[in-house]
């Protein structure tokens, strides 16, 4: 389950399906799992080395995005170059992870009145 607050509120519960959508390359897992609010559908995406990782990590290897699958302006993201002002850790252990981060709109094409968001909680692969 992961908590979105800011300028989004919502409590998202991971779908049945979603597991399965992780693979790994290079010592990195890519994922895109998917989770179910009240208002709407939202997909967690993320590449990420196993371990934790603190934000800003400087890699731009390690980055999280989240985005509502019915809304393409309603994305955020944190660790890649664009968002290297956002702050917060993930552990990742290759099958579970736990996120604590603040999270930026994403661009290039961002819904002008989205604000920052703070991410928690738990997914799985």
């Amino acid at each position: 389950m992961i908590t979105i607050t800011g300028s989004v509120t919502d409590t998202l519960k991971e779908t049945a399906d979603s597991a399965s959508s992780c693979t790994v390359a290079g010592g990195v897992t890519n994922g895109r799992l998917d989770f179910e609010g009240a208002a709407a559908g939202y997909f967690l995406v993320f590449s990420l080395a196993i371990g934790a990782v603190t934000f800003p990590d400087g890699s731009n290897r390690n980055a999280v995005g989240i985005y509502n699958n019915n809304d393409s302006t309603q994305q955020w993201l944190i660790g890649s170059a664009a968002a290297s002002t956002s702050v917060g850790t993930v552990s990742f252990d290759g099958r579970a992870g736990t996120i604590n981060v603040d999270m930026i709109p994403h661009t290039p094409t961002p819904n002008p009145a989205l604000k920052n968001i703070h991410l928690t909680g738990n997914f799985n692969c």
